[in-house]
Formats: C-alpha cells, structure tokens, sequence
C-alpha cells in the first residue's frame, strides 16, 4: 500500500454529465473528505482547488481514460491531485 501524502497538494474536480448537473459546491465536500486517508492525511493539506461542470456531448480530449469514461455516455467525476504551486504571491 502506497503511503499517504503529506505535503500540500492542488486538487481539480470535473464532473462530467448528461442531463441536468446538481449544483457544483454539492459534489465538492463527498469527494475531497472522502479522499482524507485514502490518499492524503486532511483535506486540510489541499491550498489550491479548481471544480468544473462539463456536458459529455460538448467534450473533447485527449486523456485516453476521459475518452474511455466518455465514450460510455454515464456521468462521472474526475479528480486530479498534483503537488499545489508554491505560493509566492496573492493573485490577482
């Protein structure tokens, strides 16, 4: 078993969906408490998130994993963590 991570890490969430999606803040909070040791210690650690909404008809991509999820036409979530940026600066 991998161990956890322990550094500060950037997650990005997309939902991918075929009808009417729920509201966007509704998919956030499940998902990144539900990675709390499973992959990182807290969700504490996560200091950049990024969260989008896309119809299945109008995407396209070259992820060969997104393509497989999409070529089946059932909702999903994808969810990308990566070491966060470092934090040097406020953006503007």
């Amino acid at each position: 078993m991998a161990s956890l991570i322990t550094y500060s890490v950037q997650v990005i969430i997309t939902h991918y969906y075929e009808s009417r999606p729920p509201d966007i803040d509704n998919i956030i909070k499940p998902i990144l408490d539900g990675l709390n040791l499973l992959i990182y210690i807290d969700d504490r650690q996560i200091t950049d998130l990024t969260v989008r909404r896309r119809k299945i008809t109008r995407v396209q991509t070259r992820s060969g994993i997104i393509a497989q999820a999409l070529a089946k036409g059932q909702e999903f979530v994808h969810v990308k963590i990566d070491t966060a940026p470092a934090i040097t600066e406020l953006s503007e």
